[in-house]
């Protein structure tokens, strides 16, 4: 006879308490829908006063490391930046070297390469305002008879 092992149905829930309290990011492991990827760009995207104001936070990046492009109903913020710094002390050397990037694509509706676009980074938060195309009136078609 086969042996029958018998489960708590409570085991996945001391197992996920227990990677919640032993792991750094508790929220994201818990909730993986609500955690962001590294590298992903966190924004805030408003549209108000005829144009799309979009909002990125970026600390430690220098407006060098950044680049905003616009085309075809899509703007796209990337910045990239690295950095190398070496210690000599008597008796050691030290050497630190720190790599990191974010990007976003965001989805403008009629947003053209000829789109008025102004972006400006302080304290670490970039903003761009991109005017919003005029709206055209709807056209009135005729229906002939066939």
């Amino acid at each position: 006879m086969a042996d029958i092992a018998v489960q708590s149905p409570f085991a996945e829930i001391r197992r996920l308490l227990n990677d919640w309290r032993d792991d750094e990011s508790r929220f994201g492991r818990l909730f993986p829908a609500f955690s962001v990827p590294d590298g992903v760009l966190a924004v805030d995207v408003v549209e108000s006063d005829g144009k799309y104001v979009v909002k990125a936070s970026l600390p430690g990046f220098k407006r060098d490391d950044i680049s905003v492009e616009v085309g075809s109903g899509v703007l796209t913020i990337a910045a990239e930046r690295s950095e190398e710094t070496e210690t000599h002390e008597e008796h050691y050397t030290r050497r630190e070297r720190y790599a990191g990037s974010a990007m976003r694509r965001i989805g403008l509706a009629g947003v053209t390469a000829d789109s008025d676009v102004d972006a400006a980074l302080k304290d670490g938060v970039l903003e761009v305002s991109v005017t919003t195309p005029a709206a055209k009136s709807a056209k009135k078609v005729e229906i002939r008879e066939s």
